[in-house]
């Protein structure tokens, strides 16, 4: 009687396990931002060493930016617009025994390098996303340049070009996208792993290509909303060098290895990606060209994170 019973038992567990009784739970983690009003801060630190002719010169950087961001109610496709205004820059430079400080909140600064980053104050962007969650369209920074540019001296000219050349349309918004990415296209189980591959391009480095495995790590309530927590790896690695000129010299990136180890958070009711922190380490090879008449190698060593919280402001 007790075999019976036991047979029985198994028998249902196998009818329930094929049924699904026993599946796992999956979660459907998709990228929303509720509309209303965002603080969203970056920070950026790298420990560098670069060691050239038997010179070893190690750095360290930090670096703080502080937006505020709107996010409109979607349209009638699914797409939505969001405001992105950047209210202060922090920055910590050491080299060679010297630290250099900046912050745009301070009335007075004695070094007169980052002053120039005063001018990306105010700057004002807007985004639109797509329904799948990708920005598509950026507007704003070129009006805030030639806004800059009006009434400017020759000096002041020249300071503003120089820093529009170095700061990408999509400098601060890719930011949004690179949280997107983490995310899977399916429900995910608790474990379940899923891969993406691609290729991007970054300048001054040309071509790269861009292997990531991500996991669902734990569920968890924080401050009493289900949140995601995504844990991703990605590879980056380098493809056809670009060639820069660095000191009157063309100079190729070769070899150029990222390593990344990302967290992100993510409430699983809202969509909200509240944080992305993310543990790097970085290795690169810099080549001055064949035809240059001066035979130069940088190796580039280092490692560093990267933070981004993403907080509602109170109303």
């Amino acid at each position: 009687m007790k075999i019976a019973t036991l047979r029985l038992f198994v028998f249902c567990w196998i009818l329930f396990a094929s049924t699904g009784v026993f599946a796992q739970q999956k979660y459907s983690l998709k990228s929303n931002f509720p509309e209303g009003r965002y603080t969203m801060q970056t920070e950026t630190i790298m420990n560098m060493t670069m060691q050239m002719g038997g010179q070893i010169a190690p750095s360290e950087q930090k670096q703080i930016y502080l937006f505020d961001v709107t996010a409109l109610a979607k349209a009638p496709d699914g797409s939505q617009q969001l405001s992105l205004e950047l209210t202060r820059i922090q920055m910590s430079v050491k080299t060679r025994g010297r630290e250099i400080l900046f912050d745009t909140n301070d009335e007075e600064d004695a070094v007169a390098p980052l002053k120039v980053l005063r001018l990306m104050l105010g700057m004002k962007q807007t985004l639109t996303r797509s329904p799948e969650g990708k920005i598509v369209k950026i507007e704003g920074m070129e009006e805030h340049w030639q806004k800059l540019l009006e009434g400017a001296g020759p000096a002041e000219k020249t300071a503003i070009e120089n820093l529009k050349k170095t700061t990408k349309v999509d400098t601060f918004s890719k930011n949004f996208d690179r949280n997107q990415e983490v995310l899977p296209t399916q429900p995910v189980a608790l474990g379940e792993i899923w891969k993406t591959e691609a290729a991007s391009d970054i300048p001054l480095l040309g071509p790269v290509r861009v292997q990531a495995e991500n996991v669902l790590q734990s569920v968890e309530k924080i401050d009493g909303v289900e949140t995601a927590f995504i844990q991703s790896k990605v590879k980056t690695e380098s493809q056809d060098p670009k060639s820069v000129e660095m000191g009157g010299v063309k100079m190729q990136f070769k070899n150029l290895k990222i390593d990344t180890d990302t967290t992100v958070m993510l409430e699983i009711p809202t969509g909200l990606l509240t944080s992305n922190h993310s543990k790097l380490t970085i290795y690169g090879v810099i080549v001055s060209e064949p035809n240059e008449k001066q035979n130069l190698e940088v190796i580039m060593n280092g490692e560093g994170e990267t933070k981004m919280l993403f907080e509602r402001k109170a109303e």
